[in-house]
């Protein structure tokens, strides 16, 4: 209200916008060069900031045919000041830009990650061009990590090709299993799928929906359907109250699921009536296997290893999503929309109603290939730190699922490995 009394250049911005006047920005100058058609003009501003190049430069390229070069070369001149982070996802974007797409993926910003599949066509890029940036970046890469320690002998694991960098940590929830979205754990030789909740509070449901290699709903197991023997997959039963803690789970054995045609199967927490996961006094879901459905093996879902804290602010939550013919569970924790967030005794929070956004959002998550793998970070190292080795045993340094330096090392990634 007397913005004046604390700073002159505060009071000074205010008076600008009382007075209406036009106040021209960083920002406006690139818009107004961009559209006018004024490229060189908005990639000489933009060098001047070239994180916010680094940014822009998909959509500059889509802009002119003539200009192509002259833009690639110039952000190529000012990458070795753009940060480490930034241009590992430009990495990971121009993967995908080599050919039409018709939908991206977004994660907006918030509190809550939720993973949304926006339908927009983006015409792809030149080949040429696209290469060019890679190899381009790679180099500043290169000769930025050349400055880290030496590694020695170095081996990668394959299997991080299928573990997406840890980006866009923050509103992830609590959990055993700390990974990036997007990254394929495996699960095992065991047939029995296993996912359960469990919770004290009002009533929590779980749900789980099951999809062919299309992402086309075949069928689902819930307190509305809750058994199905053709995928031979069963629900242990509806509780609507548990003021002392009450567990639910569901089994589907899982070769038989994939002869019925089922690939994926998405794990479905939904709050039917009462506060948002953050306020229940304790909520959590997670998985194990089995050997088979009634192998009799001891359940007890607070000491399973793969579980995740369902504390943010929603009440439909999708923790895992489960590919059954690669036998991987593809980390998920979003949140899903639901039709009426105000109604908490709304009858219609189930699986069959928010139908649209789960398939959205799982789509959306076991699709994405548009961000650099571990894979892909870790050989950037060793390609001129070290010596890569193709023997585990003969190594200095190793990269895996579980050992060495692993995808759950998330705070290692972030210090050593995107510096």
């Amino acid at each position: 209200m007397h913005v004046g009394d604390y700073s002159k250049k505060v009071f000074d911005i205010a008076q600008t916008f009382r007075d209406n006047k036009h106040v021209v920005t960083f920002g406006t100058q690139v818009e107004a060069a961009i559209k006018g058609k004024h490229i060189a003009k908005a990639v000489d501003l933009l060098k001047t900031r070239p994180g916010e190049f680094a940014r822009r430069i998909d959509h500059l390229l889509r802009l002119t045919d003539r200009k192509k070069g002259l833009i690639v070369d110039e952000f190529l001149k000012v990458a070795s000041a753009v940060d480490t982070r930034v241009l590992v996802q430009l990495l990971g974007n121009l993967k995908i830009r080599t050919q039409d797409n018709d939908s991206k993926i977004v994660f907006p910003k918030g509190n809550v990650q939720r993973a949304i599949m926006v339908e927009k066509f983006t015409p792809k890029l030149s080949t040429i061009m696209v290469n060019r940036l890679k190899d381009g970046i790679n180099l500043v890469l290169h000769e930025r990590f050349s400055d880290l320690d030496d590694m020695g002998n170095v081996w990668i694991d394959p299997d991080l090709a299928g573990c997406p960098l840890p980006t866009q940590q923050r509103s992830a929830s609590e959990s055993l299993v700390t990974v990036g979205r997007g990254t394929k754990l495996p699960l095992g030789d065991k047939d029995t799928l296993r996912m359960f909740i469990y919770w004290k509070g009002q009533d929590i449901d779980l749900s789980a929906t099951l999809y062919d290699e299309d992402f086309k709903l075949i069928q689902h197991v819930s307190y509305t359907n809750p058994k199905s023997d053709g995928f031979q997959a069963c629900h242990s039963g509806d509780i609507t109250r548990a003021p002392n803690g009450a567990s639910e789970f569901i089994d589907i054995t899982m070769p038989q699921a994939v002869n019925m045609g089922a690939r994926y199967v998405t794990m479905n927490v939904l709050v039917y009536s009462g506060p948002t996961f953050a306020e229940h006094e304790e909520c959590f879901a997670g998985w194990m296997t089995r050997s088979k459905p009634e192998s009799n093996e001891i359940y007890d879902a607070k000491t399973v290893e793969q579980k995740v804290d369902l504390r943010n602010g929603t009440r439909n939550a999708i923790p895992v999503i489960f590919d059954l013919l690669e036998r991987k569970a593809i980390w998920a924790d979003v949140a899903t929309s639901r039709s009426n967030q105000h109604d908490y005794s709304w009858g219609g929070n189930n699986v069959e109603s928010n139908r649209a956004s789960i398939e959205n959002t799982m789509q959306a998550i076991a699709t994405m290939k548009n961000k650099l793998s571990l894979y892909e970070l870790f050989k950037l190292h060793a390609d001129v730190r070290g010596t890569i080795v193709e023997n585990k045993e003969d190594a200095d340094l190793v990269f895996s699922m579980y050992d060495g330096t692993t995808p759950y090392n998330i705070a290692e990634i972030n210090s050593e490995y995107l510096v």
